[in-house]
């Protein structure tokens, strides 16, 4: 911030801050700052002569700016009180954030507050998803509707990606309750058996990729297995979870999980002496 010598009008140190753009005391809006504005916030900040000059003991303070914007539109700055940028700027800075940090791109599908949905476009104001799930839907299966959001989101929420570049696949799992008594070794092997037939090789590659990924951050990446796993958990109820997980896109993730169901509950229905599930008044 500069200021010509002699511009501005007549100056004390009991003038207000700044006089606005129409001579009251609100911060900016969509007025760049006038020469007065200019004047203010220079003498304030820096008018070491006016002590000089009146002979008076006065110590400039610096200006506590909070916020400032300025783009071809304008310039706003909040010194003082409360003030919201209008949603049109801070949607141009979150466009200007999405294309240089890229938490998403059109294509990806992303979750962001409430909102899940693939990247169908991206303006400067507001992006739109072709949203999955919600709703009126279980599942990851397009729902036909269409959620818009403006780009300031970004700035104040998280976003979750769901088809990062450099690894765009995510975990799943396929639970079964069974009976405390039942041949946990066999509904083991072939839950896993099962899995992989379907995801395993093309697993394996994936989770090299990812490996790979965790090697150059702090992260433990001792516990990632190449293949489908099988888990054991204790239920609420009086069962427990016969559970396998395994790696799958996103876009994938509800025709592979039916696919799965199907083949597991045909290979382990074979067996039902040794997979004790749930019947009748035994649930």
């Amino acid at each position: 911030m500069w200021l010509r010598q002699g511009e501005g009008p007549p100056w004390t140190p009991t003038d207000p801050l700044w006089s606005g753009p129409d001579g009251g005391d609100e911060p900016f809006e969509l007025n760049t700052m006038s020469q007065r504005d200019r004047a203010d916030i220079v003498h304030v900040s820096g008018n070491r002569r006016y002590a000089l000059q009146s002979g008076t003991s006065y110590d400039p303070q610096p200006v506590d700016v909070r916020r400032l914007a300025l783009t071809s539109l304008g310039g706003w700055l909040d010194v003082h009180g409360e003030w919201t940028p209008p949603i049109s700027i801070t949607s141009l800075i979150g466009w200007v954030y999405i294309l240089v940090r890229e938490p998403y791109r059109v294509g990806d599908r992303i979750r962001i507050g409430e909102a899940l949905g693939d990247v169908i476009d991206v303006d400067y104001l507001d992006t739109t998803l072709w949203e999955v799930g919600g709703q009126h839907l279980s599942g990851f299966h397009p729902s036909g509707r269409v959620i818009k959001f403006p780009n300031a989101n970004v700035l104040n929420q998280p976003v979750y990606n769901y088809s990062w570049p450099l690894f765009p696949y995510i975990w799943n799992e396929i639970r079964f309750q069974v009976a405390y008594n039942a041949d946990l070794e066999f509904i083991s092997k072939t839950m896993k058996e099962v899995a992989e037939q379907e995801v395993g090789e093309a697993m394996m590659k994936q989770v090299a990729v990812f490996r790979e990924i965790l090697a150059q951050t702090p992260v433990n990446h001792l516990e990632v297995q190449e293949r489908p796993v099988v888990l054991f958990r204790v239920s609420d109820n009086t069962w427990l979870e016969a559970i396998v997980r395994y790696l799958v896109h996103p876009k994938e993730a509800g025709r592979v999980k039916s696919r799965l169901i199907v083949e597991l509950l045909e290979r382990l229905n074979a067996e039902p002496d040794r997979v004790l599930f749930p019947r009748d008044s035994a649930r």
